[in-house]
């Protein structure tokens, strides 16, 4: 190089470094004509185009610049970043690896190798190679954010924790604050995740996305209150964006503000109409109200349906695969394989499901795994993890399984997988169990129920697969504590007892409640909710119990505790009560087991009957009332025979082992015959049941 080439260098990298590309280029492109075999010109040009945001061009002259020197790993470095940005990340993962092939130590290709594998979602690789750019050079702390980011896509808070806490350290911009905060959330980290939007706060003069998270973590540790506060904060912040005000609509669902909840929703649903997993919360808010009509929730079960359909596209119509083998394919698909309502109900059916007859494929569409999950991935033949895969994808997996019949067990609950019920994955298309009506979907042909549930002389929007006994099938728990000896029932000591999500807790729950506790002035409530643990939450309850005539001496108001603390709980109240308009099930087969009768009224709706259901498969039928008046007969009836209360609760337990309710084998055989009848009707077998 002459020396006055040498002098435009200098010129160039100083423009560079100064931001002043433009003046930078007219001196790199000077040297390049005046001396075009010299591989740093190509390789500076090719630098300005990637800082200009021109990727296509500088793969193009940096790819110049190493055919004439291929040895200088900075070159493959930067062709590298200009491949990840072009997003041809396994090509920049090749070009990195050519420069550690140059120079093993380079922490710097080390490092952006990472962030190249972390983008391509291999987040163990992605794990090594930012932990060895640190190793070399603990200077590279733009490394520490992406590697706690790998370790929380694995599930490791506590590995990602001291990475995110380097990463920070000195930032004033919130982004990364808030980014950190919701990666803790994603792992239910909440006491991080409220540290981390706090820090952001600090720095954020528009501070929606932290308010927002710190609504989250807050209604995580219990804190509902400061969380519905934080919600209407970054609502007011930023009124056309409908994340706060979803998350603000289901923080006042859970504390038992349906009519504010349905009101937030509806706001939300106004900024984001064509949002389905908005509109499936919203439609499950729906089923705690008491007040909307029938014909309104099924047209908008069939709107949310009508929505998907015209997102779909061109996605490719269902063909049915040919039948293989004599055995009937059945797939479930849920997110809920966790110590979890659908779990607990499902664990005796796959257990006890067919092999011989039938096929069983799982489809678990959520990351959260625990110690009921491995217990129940044993239980099917195949378990497919899909996570990680999109609704046209996962449609595409179940068609390729050529299952024949399909089942839902979210409805419109969590982050359900409808939309692949819509698209038609399956001959036959049910709904089972996670949701209390009919989910909208028109590509679903059944819903499954029983004769108690929905009863033939109701009506229903829907066809239903009514099985000759109850839906449910309940495994009791192993190691619960023995029933508990209660004093012989009296005025002076009768405790009502509840165990429930606040949510279910209605207006008109309230009122049966009240009605009952008027009706034995002596008698306590011991109600267990989660909510409670926020002492405004309490005190808003006590007031409403105090507007119907119940004094707050009679209230043990309680937050839900540990599985041991609970089971004692539960079984130091005499009778427990159901809710409505939607019915307990886990919690009330928890009551039952404790020795606790259960007093539930039946409504017209499936939501409001399936309590009842549950109380006359356990051989309970005499404790489903239809109005309060009921629940009054039945409980004079025991305070009349104390003797036989002592041996009703004493005897509970065995009574339900032997019953319906515990009868999972026999659930199978009636899913089963239901199953051949649905496939049956639909031509994929000739016969159905026997």
């Amino acid at each position: 190089m002459s020396t006055e080439s040498t002098r435009i260098l200098e010129q160039g990298v100083m423009h560079h470094q100064s931001g002043r590309l433009d003046e930078a280029l007219q001196c790199y492109l000077r040297i390049a004509a005046s001396d075009p075999n010299w591989p740093h010109a190509r390789h500076y040009l090719g630098l300005i185009a990637f800082h200009q945001g021109r990727y296509g061009d500088a793969v193009a002259l940096i790819g110049e610049a190493i055919a004439q020197a291929p040895e200088i790993p900075e070159f493959h470095v930067n062709l590298g970043n200009a491949l990840k940005r072009s997003g041809e990340l396994p090509a920049a993962v090749a070009a990195y690896d050519r420069a550690l092939g140059l120079r093993p130590g380079f922490a710097a290709a080390h490092g952006n190798r990472g962030l190249a594998l972390q983008d391509l979602g291999l987040h163990d690789d992605a794990i090594g190679a930012l932990g060895q750019a640190l190793a070399l050079n603990a200077r590279l702390t733009y490394c520490h954010f992406p590697l706690a980011r790998s370790w929380c896509a694995k599930g490791d808070f506590r590995r990602a924790q001291p990475h995110f806490d380097l990463g920070l350290a000195g930032e004033t911009d919130p982004e990364p604050w808030v980014a950190a905060g919701k990666s803790a959330l994603e792992t239910r980290h909440a006491r991080q995740a409220l540290d981390y939007c706090a820090g952001a706060l600090r720095f954020d003069n528009d501070p929606y996305d932290a308010l927002n998270g710190m609504g989250t973590a807050l209604a995580m540790l219990g804190r509902v209150s400061e969380a519905i506060a934080a919600y209407e904060r970054a609502r007011n912040v930023e009124p056309t964006r409908p994340e706060a005000i979803e998350n603000l609509a289901t923080a006042l669902k859970n504390v038992a503000r349906i009519d504010d909840a349905l009101e937030n929703y509806l706001g939300a649903l106004a900024l984001a109409p064509s949002d389905l997993k908005l509109r499936s919360n919203y439609l499950l808010a729906m089923m705690y109200s008491d007040t909307l009509g029938a014909a309104e929730i099924a047209a908008e079960h069939r709107r949310w349906d009508t929505i998907c359909a015209s997102q779909r596209g061109d996605a490719a119509p269902f063909v049915a695969a040919a039948r293989n083998g004599a055995r009937l394919r059945v797939g479930y698909v849920s997110g809920d394989w966790h110590q979890h309502p659908v779990a607990i109900f499902m664990e005796g059916v796959l257990r006890h499901h067919d092999r011989r007859g039938f096929e069983i494929v799982v489809y678990h569409t959520a990351r959260h795994n625990d110690d009921m999950t491995r217990k129940l991935r044993g239980m099917a033949e195949r378990w497919r993890d899909v996570a990680d895969l999109d609704d046209r994808e996962l449609t595409t997996l179940i068609r390729a399984d050529a299952i024949d019949v399909l089942v839902d067990l979210v409805g419109h609950t969590g982050d359900n997988r409808l939309a692949v019920f819509s698209a038609r994955a399956a001959p036959v298309q049910i709904s089972y169990l996670g949701y209390p009506h009919a989910t909208g979907v028109a590509a679903i042909d059944y819903r499954i129920s029983d004769h108690f549930a929905d009863p033939p002389e109701l009506p229903r929007d829907e066809a239903l697969l009514r099985l000759p006994r109850c839906y449910y099938g309940y495994t009791p728990p192993q190691g619960t504590p023995a029933i508990a000896t209660r004093p012989p029932l009296s005025r002076r000591n009768l405790r009502f007892g509840v165990a429930a999500n606040l949510a279910k807790v209605s207006p008109s729950a309230l009122d049966a409640w009240s009605q009952l506790l008027a009706a034995f002035p002596e008698a306590t409530l011991r109600w267990l909710a989660s909510p409670f643990a926020d002492a405004t939450v309490r005190q808003r309850m006590q007031d409403e119990l105090a507007l119907r005539g119940v004094a707050s001496r009679r209230l043990q108001l309680e937050p839900w505790a540990a599985p041991s603390a609970r089971w004692k709980a539960i079984a130091q109240v005499d009778i427990a009560l159901d809710t409505q308009p939607f019915n307990l099930a886990t919690n009330l087969c928890e009551s039952l087991w404790m020795g606790v009768p259960t007093l539930s009224l039946a409504g017209i709706s499936h939501a409001s009957r399936h309590g009842g259901s549950v109380l006359v498969a356990a051989g309970l039928r005499d404790c489903v009332g239809s109005s309060v008046a009921d629940w009054i007969a039945r409980v004079e009836g025991w305070l009349a025979d104390p003797a036989a209360f002592v041996a009703l609760r004493r005897q509970m337990r065995k009574r339900l082992a032997g019953s319906e309710l515990c009868d999972c084998a026999g659930l199978a055989r009636a899913l089963e015959a239901a199953y051949l009848d649905a496939a049956a009707a639909a031509g994929i077998i000739g016969v159905g049941r026997n």
